[in-house]
């Protein structure tokens, strides 16, 4: 061993050993009970070190344990035994349930989210009621949910009224003298309202193809979202999923004269095959949309603006007529606030957080001689962005 690691080890050595950690038993001598203790690297038996340091391996591992014993007269510090790592598997009842808790509480989010980027919306277009653009507002699940919530969260929100779609309502009831299962058909209004909720599974597939589609996803987003809406609500109030029941008692010995695991029966209340046709749907819609606009359209149109601090979807969902004068492009508050963009105007100078990057821009406030086709108000309530 090089001498520059001895004496480290040494000193490792001897520390441990200040430590004092004991082994300790009870044992009989000459017929009367004693105490006997001695430490893990005790400098009389350098033959046990080896192992001693196996046990103090243990210590550090977690697996065993030393407990100082203070008392008047004197301190033992004890290593335990070796303690096996506690294994305990997750009960299979409660995983659906906990799974479930964690999906409501994903929704609740883009809920609260949702409502939170409404009302900042509103409250710039309170702030200046006829300088905002009133078509963007509508773009608030395409542009506003991808920017502030995101993708991942508003595909679990979608997910989960994909799988309410996917399953049959069945009740336990209890007539008095026996128990029975009873199919209770969804009520046609939360049939709507979870097809329509499946719209934010499209606007996240339509925000990942926007990079193929581009301009041409101004002209069909929105009809191959009704469409969709329509097509999952007729499947879903007119051929609902039904319960599957399978009849078929057995009996496994889970340990011999001790445990008996019988089934009776298996109840399927969802259907993967329901799943996978409304996913297929959904993705014929999107191919069926885009074709009949792109023939309709005929080449694809040049978007106007190019501003780095758009969004993709604000590029290609806004509404931007009227506001490019000169190469600038002024993007009114409310739509800004769709886009991360937040913005605050003191004095002659607009102020802008952008949540995308985390930077604070600041713009001048042009006035409305330098600007022709917008007015001052107009201007006072926009945040410039040079393409």
């Amino acid at each position: 061993m090089p001498a520059s690691q001895a004496l480290p080890l040494a000193s490792t050595h001897a520390l441990v050993q200040a430590l004092n950690i004991e082994f300790m038993l009870y044992a009989k001598v000459n017929g009367s009970l004693q105490l006997l203790h001695t430490n893990v690297l005790d400098p009389a038996d350098p033959g046990f070190h080896f192992y001693g340091w196996t046990y103090l391996y243990d210590w550090v591992l977690g697996r065993r344990e030393v407990i100082s014993f203070q008392g008047d007269v004197g301190r033992l510090n004890l290593l335990s035994d070796y303690q096996l790592p506690l294994a305990q598997q997750v009960q299979a009842s409660n995983l659906a349930a906990n799974l479930v808790l964690y999906f409501r509480a994903g929704v609740q989010y883009v809920t609260c989210m949702m409502l939170l980027v409404s009302a900042v919306a509103v409250g710039y277009m309170l702030r200046a009621p006829t300088c905002f653009q009133g078509g963007n507002l509508f773009k608030l699940n395409r542009v506003g949910g991808l920017v502030w919530v995101g993708r991942p969260l508003l595909f679990l929100r979608s997910a989960t009224a994909i799988c309410l779609l996917c399953t049959s309502g069945v009740d336990l009831r209890f007539s008095g003298y026996l128990s029975f299962f009873q199919v209770e058909p969804a009520p046609w209004y939360k049939v709507l309202l979870a097809a329509w909720e499946v719209s934010w599974f499209v606007a996240v597939v339509d925000d990942i193809l926007l990079v193929a589609t581009q301009e041409y996803a101004a002209y069909f987003v929105f009809p191959n979202l009704l469409l969709v809406c329509v097509v999952v609500a007729i499947l879903s109030g007119a051929s609902p999923v039904a319960v599957a029941l399978h009849v078929a008692p057995q009996c496994v010995h889970a340990a011999m004269d001790f445990t008996v695991v019988c089934e009776s029966a298996d109840i399927a209340i969802g259907d993967m095959n329901r799943f996978g046709t409304l996913l297929l749907l959904m993705g014929t819609c999107h191919i069926v949309s885009y074709s009949i606009a792109k023939r309709v359209v005929g080449p694809k149109p040049s978007s106007p603006v190019h501003s780095l601090l758009l969004s993709l979807g604000a590029r290609y969902h806004f509404n931007h007529t009227g506001r490019i004068v000169h190469g600038v492009y002024y993007l009114d508050r409310a739509s800004a606030a769709l886009n991360g963009i937040l913005t605050f105007k003191l004095e002659s100078t607009m102020y802008a957080f952008d949540i995308k990057l985390w930077r604070f821009f600041a713009a001048p406030i042009r006035s409305a001689v330098d600007v022709p086709g917008l007015d001052q108000a107009t201007l006072n309530a926009s945040f410039s962005l040079v393409e």
